[in-house]
């Protein structure tokens, strides 16, 4: 009798591992699982950011100031860019305004100038971005990286 349940707890492992070996499994991080740090994003933020055309690369190090409004997912982002490496194309200064929302700790930027994706980090004291940008005058540039950090 030992030995029968034995067996049938074998061919039951065996199936149940059999299913599992099968299955789809997926694993999803949901941005912002856990504290949504979107309230904290106005005041100033310093960083840097790389942008290419494939031709052209510009580097910019700059600031951004966050500035909140009557809806508490949007945001107004005032930005002043420096060049600090790339081709003669790349303006030496940028300066623009863009409007953001932020969900659950996604930031999402999109209007004629931008179509920028960003996650801030579980403390809400940094953020990064991918996406596109489009620099007046120059074009149009797929973000290789811009990070930014919160300043105190």
């Amino acid at each position: 009798m030992k030995f029968k349940n034995k067996i049938m707890i074998t061919i039951a492992g065996f199936s149940l591992m059999s299913s599992v070996a099968n299955a789809d499994i997926i694993f999803q991080h949901t941005p912002g699982a856990g504290q949504d740090y979107c309230s904290t994003t106005p005041g100033k933020w310093h960083g840097s950011g790389s942008a290419s055309d494939g031709a052209i690369k510009c580097t910019y190090t700059g600031d951004v100031i966050v500035s909140a409004t009557s809806n508490p997912t949007q945001f107004m982002m005032d930005v002043s860019m420096k060049k600090s490496s790339g081709s003669r194309a790349c303006l030496a200064n940028v300066n623009f305004t863009l409007p953001a929302d932020c969900i659950n700790n996604a930031i999402t930027v999109k209007n004629e100038y931008a179509d920028l994706n960003g996650i801030l980090s579980n403390n809400g004291k940094t953020a990064d971005f991918t996406g596109m940008i489009i620099i007046p005058d120059v074009g149009s540039f797929n973000v290789d990286y811009m990070h930014l950090d919160k300043q105190q």
